[in-house]
């Protein structure tokens, strides 16, 4: 858990689509699934990816030099080079999908804030799902003020 009391990273979007849909009944069994739960897989599996490729370059970055000359190190290469031909082509599935709840839009910002969506079109779907989320529009204009 992070200090603003969000759970990160991948299984903290998976716990978050079960939080929605139990409603916080952690004994019932939801009868039907999360409304974002595509979108919150396909986020999870984006970090999670994002998360080895980073981890293996970390990894490779240690093996002894030449780089270029040690077949552990292609290898290596090899595999973030496979991690980054899922998640980046996820990236604009993540996009074409909007967000039905704050979790949906909340999953969107982490794969955004980990540096593993920086594509435009991401970012401006974000952007399309805050402005069309009513949840959030009454929380920054109550209905007192919309009329006036």
């Amino acid at each position: 858990m992070s200090d603003r009391n969000f759970p990160d990273g991948v299984l903290g979007l998976r716990l978050l689509a079960t939080a929605a849909v139990l409603g916080g009944k952690e004994t019932e069994i939801p009868a039907q699934p999360h409304p974002d739960a595509e979108l919150l897989e396909l986020c999870a599996q984006v970090l999670d990816l994002h998360a080895q490729h980073d981890a293996i370059w970390r990894e490779a970055r240690e093996l002894p030099r030449p780089w270029m000359d040690d077949q552990t190190y292609r290898q290596e290469m090899a595999k973030r080079k496979d991690c980054a031909k899922i998640w980046k082509p996820a990236l604009g599935r993540i996009g074409r999908i909007p967000s039905k709840t704050g979790a949906g839009i909340y999953a969107k910002a982490m794969v955004i804030r980990d540096g593993s969506g920086t594509a435009p079109a991401l970012v401006l779907s974000l952007v399309e799902d805050l402005v069309a989320c009513p949840g959030l529009r009454a929380a920054i204009w109550p209905t007192t003020m919309e009329g006036k």
